[in-house]
């Protein structure tokens, strides 16, 4: 038996999946942990929290399934971006994750856009914006304001990158983690070397980088006796996880995007080689596939939206209603919500208009609206965000002929269809959930020689559950309001 261990390691959980040699899920366990927010704009994490709820995972895997934890012989790990840890000489975390969400390094972000220019980062990191999310505006705001801790720094692992060295002892990553780090070359695929200086770090305080889908080696002794794992357990070089998605859901190849609606936004395109907005709105990343690139518009809030309206909006005896009854409800609302548009931009807004200072908006607002326009307006708010990031890359020449819808909000078959009607593209929603997982279980398999090449992989265990086709009877409503969703953002713009 051999069995693949992936872990995907979110923002506030983890997320173990375990799969046989037929990437069949034999096993899947979601662990939550605590986020600490210990200031306004600080948001933290004991890094502890990841590699113990995986411990904990395996420890009632072994008790509850069939299969045994000596069956599993390959373990790889996906996980969020620019979140990361700082380590001594001696191997012991100094201080709690600094987590992609927090906000405290403002002024950071600043001092870092008048040192290297706007213009000039994108054209190196293909990061479009300098914003305190990104791991070098920490780094420096660490520099400054924690010097004490900053000068025992030995290691600056991200969060994919310390799970790899509980389980190994060595420091590595790989390359779809780097570009939003703001330390990366992603057109040379070298440390950005005058940023390294400027934040007084050098390489060797940096992990190893590696392609995704590579055996780094095997298991160390302390990471067996720990998790109860064979010695012969390979460890695998994993991706960011919208990146270990790619190859979960099949888009290996220009002309296919994948959306992703979770709490935020992410829209992945395929390119062969690095593609750069001459706007300067969209960004540049690696691809899972290291000889390919991939360009990522992203907008920080999307399902969280509805998710924000049911819990505040809503009440049910047996709790928040759910969000099949959400869909239910929708269902009976006409195309276009009878003229109530939103702009779904209640943290700010990122792809194609970047803007932190813009905020949600519920425009036509009538006596006539129930809570059912509401919710199908949010819906559609989020397919035209969708729709403008679609049109902003195919301004840039790239060819989208159909869109692999992802995350929770693709569990909805109304909203698939939604986006279908408002793209005027087939959204393809796939045959299963957890493509993050899937993506890491067949880079194991590749990496470890069980699968011959990606393509028969994808071709045999990425599915498809069902096509939505584009109605022309909605086209003319969606259109128009479109055009009046991207109306109102830009005649409120500079009201926000």
């Amino acid at each position: 038996m051999h069995l693949f261990l992936t872990v995907d390691v979110g923002t506030s959980f983890v997320k173990t999946a375990i799969f046989d040699e037929d990437c069949n899920l034999v096993y899947l366990k979601i662990m939550e942990y605590k986020l600490l927010t210990p200031k306004i704009n600080y948001v933290e994490v004991d890094p502890a929290e990841y590699y113990n709820a995986l411990k904990s995972t395996l420890a009632e895997f072994e008790t509850n399934s069939k299969y045994r934890l000596q069956d599993i012989k390959s373990v790889a790990v996906c996980s969020q971006a620019e979140t990361f840890i700082v380590l001594d000489k001696d191997g012991n975390v100094l201080r709690d994750a600094i987590v992609w969400l927090d906000n405290r390094a403002m002024e950071e972000s600043k001092t870092l856009e008048e040192k290297f220019g706007r213009e000039n980062t994108f054209k190196i990191t293909g990061q479009q914006e300098i914003i305190p999310t990104w791991t070098a505006c920490k780094l420096l705001w660490m520099k400054k304001n924690e010097p004490h801790i900053y000068s025992k720094i030995d290691r600056i692992l991200f969060v994919e990158d310390y799970m790899i060295y509980r389980l190994t002892g060595r420091a590595v990553t790989d390359y779809t983690i780097l570009p939003s780090s703001l330390l990366y070359d992603i057109v040379k695929k070298e440390w950005w070397q005058d940023m390294l200086d400027f934040l007084e770090i050098t390489e060797k305080q940096l992990p190893e980088v590696m392609p995704s889908g590579k055996v780094i080696g095997k298991i160390s002794e302390k990471a067996q006796n720990e998790l109860g794992l064979s010695k012969d357990v390979a460890v695998v070089t994993g991706a960011m996880d919208h990146m270990a998605g790619f190859i979960g859901s099949g888009n290996i190849r220009e002309g296919i995007v994948t959306e992703t609606t979770g709490t935020a936004l992410a829209i992945c395109a395929t390119t062969e080689k690095p593609v750069f907005d001459p706007l300067m709105k969209i960004p540049a990343y690696i691809h899972t596939l290291n000889d390919k690139y991939t360009l990522m518009p992203w907008a920080p809030t999307s399902g969280v939206v509805l998710k924000w309206f049911r819990d505040n909006f809503f009440d049910s005896d047996n709790g928040k209603i759910s969000f099949p009854a959400l869909d239910k409800m929708s269902e009976a609302v006409p195309a276009g919500s009878d003229g109530l548009v939103v702009l779904p931009f209640l943290a700010g807004s990122g792809s194609p208009e970047s803007d932190p200072n813009a905020k949600g908006v519920f425009f036509g607002v009538a006596l006539s609206h129930t809570r059912a326009h509401f919710t199908r307006a949010i819906m559609e708010s989020i397919a035209y965000l969708i729709r403008s990031n679609i049109e902003a890359l195919e301004n840039m020449g790239i060819t989208v002929n159909e869109v692999i819808s992802l995350g929770g909000g693709s569990k909805s078959d109304l909203w698939c269809q939604i986006k279908a009607d408002v793209l005027g593209k087939k959204i393809i929603k796939p045959g299963f959930d957890e493509i993050s997982s899937l993506g890491l279980a067949i880079m194991s398999g590749l990496a470890t020689g069980k699968f011959s090449s990606l393509e028969d992989s994808v071709k045999r265990f990425v599915k498809v559950k069902k096509v939505f086709i584009p109605g022309k009877e909605n086209k003319k409503t969606y259109d128009l309001l479109y055009n009046k969703y991207i109306n109102i953002y830009l005649k409120l713009k500079e009201e926000f």
